[in-house]
């Protein structure tokens, strides 16, 4: 039995990550390591998981008898290049496996300042001498490959949840969209990839429509949040409704549930798990065409999707109507989401390695 420690970023992916692992992997000994500060989680020691003050710790002699004994490590989510001690042992290194979310390496564009440089040339030796990395998409893999050239195996695997999210989102189907005023549901994060004020100018020709643009801003960079916040309130006034605070899975949900539109203008692969879940729950769903997430669920996956560069030159009732290929859509999503479905992804990495 192959013995797996997982090192995870803390954040809304973690609980879902731990219970997939331990609920449907039986036949593989699990350690899980994450910091005690950050998202609110469910997990706690009794599933297997060690909570660090910092990843530095994992130099700790306890700590790295682990990370010696195993026979594969996963890191989740590589959102902590500063912590990574343990990692300069080059017999750890090798049997390391960097699962990418997409702002963990999509960075490495990014050097702007002494720091980030610091921190990307860290991530292109990582990522060039670990034993393998793993992608939430295959496009990701081809971007990565121009900053860096990865001299292991490579896979795809998601962020996988404990099937919780895919029965609420059944239960939620039954909700009626909201059309007085139509609700659009507008990114997923207070982050410069969602360009924001791109789309909120795009859709300004629609400010005098019966609309209510709900735009999620509750997580990320809080001073981009406020500029978002002030184009959205000049463009739509009381119309534009932004989130602030991090809602209950729940009520996120039934929230999406009750929008007709979604609109994703992401620049980089990202909000792969909120674009599934406005699919699986009937909207019509909007995401830009020049990204790896076009190819992703358009051509490959086979969802009804429409481009966000289209918007421009579409009439209002053209761009609200929801077509009849909502239902193949949510059938799409049921077929993708079996649980069954990603236990077969991660056996096949887990077993390849």
């Amino acid at each position: 039995m192959k013995n797996i420690v997982h090192i995870i970023h803390r954040d809304k992916f973690t609980d879902g990550y731990v219970n997939f692992m331990n609920k449907y992997l039986t036949y593989y000994n699990h350690l899980f390591y994450t910091v005690n500060k950050g998202f609110d989680i469910k997990v706690t020691s009794d599933d297997n998981v060690v909570f660090l003050s910092s990843f530095n710790d994992l130099i700790h002699k306890e700590n790295k008898c682990h990370l010696k004994s195993a026979d594969i490590i996963i890191i989740s989510g590589f959102f902590f290049v500063d912590q990574m001690e343990a990692f300069f042992n080059k017999k750890i290194l090798k049997k390391t496996y960097f699962h990418l979310w997409g702002g963990d390496f999509y960075c490495l564009a990014n050097n702007d300042s002494i720091k980030r440089i610091i921190s990307n040339i860290l991530r292109k030796y990582f990522f060039s001498n670990a034993g393998g990395i793993i992608n939430l998409i295959p496009g990701d893999y081809e971007t990565l490959c121009k900053y860096c050239t990865p001299k292991g195996k490579h896979f795809v695997a998601p962020v996988c949840g404990d099937g919780t999210t895919q029965k609420l989102i059944s239960e939620l189907r039954k909700v009626k969209k909201e059309t007085e005023p139509y609700r659009i549901l507008v990114g997923n994060s207070a982050t410069e990839t969602n360009q924001h004020i791109e789309i909120l100018h795009i859709l300004e020709k629609f400010k005098d429509e019966n609309i209510e643009i709900i735009c999620p801003l509750s997580y990320g960079d809080k001073k981009y949040a406020e500029l978002v916040i002030e184009e959205g309130n000049r463009i739509f006034g009381n119309k534009f409704k932004p989130l602030l605070e991090y809602m209950d899975k729940k009520d996120y949900f039934k929230m999406v549930a009750t929008s007709c539109v979604a609109i994703f203008n992401n620049n980089r692969q990202q909000a792969m798990g909120n674009i599934s879940a406005t699919l699986g729950l009937g909207c019509k769903v909007y995401i830009r065409s020049d990204t790896p997430m076009w190819k992703t669920f358009h051509s490959d996956r086979q969802y009804c999707i429409y481009r966000v560069e289209d918007i421009e030159s579409m009439s209002f009732d053209e761009f609200i109507k929801i077509s009849s290929d909502v239902k193949r859509n949510i059938d799409i999503y049921s077929e993708l989401n079996d649980v069954n479905k990603y236990v077969n992804q991660w056996v096949n990495v887990l077993e390849s390695i």
